[in-house]
């Protein structure tokens, strides 16, 4: 997966982000800054939001890296959780309270929208 060859949300809390990747598939890789890729994050990480990330799944980076997990979302209620998780995670860790303090970007690449289309069409049939 990557940028390249996939849809992907990034909501950016001026100070870190989280963001969502998909490829064709049902994997999206969620990412959120971590305080090993960016050492202005650690203040943000208290005991209360690493119990937060860590109870959904996400460990603590051991190297130059961000919190990542890769999570399988087949359902509406599965997309609507993970939609859920990103907000609480801008809440939580960055402490957005609106959307409108985030900057959020999408892309859709044509040939992903096309195949969403198409699947949509055949799972109604």
């Amino acid at each position: 997966m990557s940028q390249s060859n996939g849809a992907f949300a990034i909501l950016d809390a001026e100070g870190g982000y989280v963001q969502c990747l998909v490829s064709m598939g049902a994997n999206y890789l969620v990412e959120l800054s971590s305080h090993r890729f960016m050492p202005e994050m650690a203040k943000r990480f208290t005991s209360d939001t690493v119990r937060f990330i860590d109870e959904a799944g996400f460990r603590l980076p051991r190297q130059r890296a961000n919190f990542s997990e890769t999570l399988g979302v087949t359902t509406r209620a599965q997309a609507d959780e993970l939609a859920d998780f990103v907000l609480g995670v801008a809440h939580r860790v960055f402490d957005v309270t609106t959307t409108r303090a985030l900057k959020i970007t999408v892309n859709l690449p044509r040939t992903f929208t096309a195949h969403v289309g198409q699947r949509r069409s055949s799972d109604s049939a």
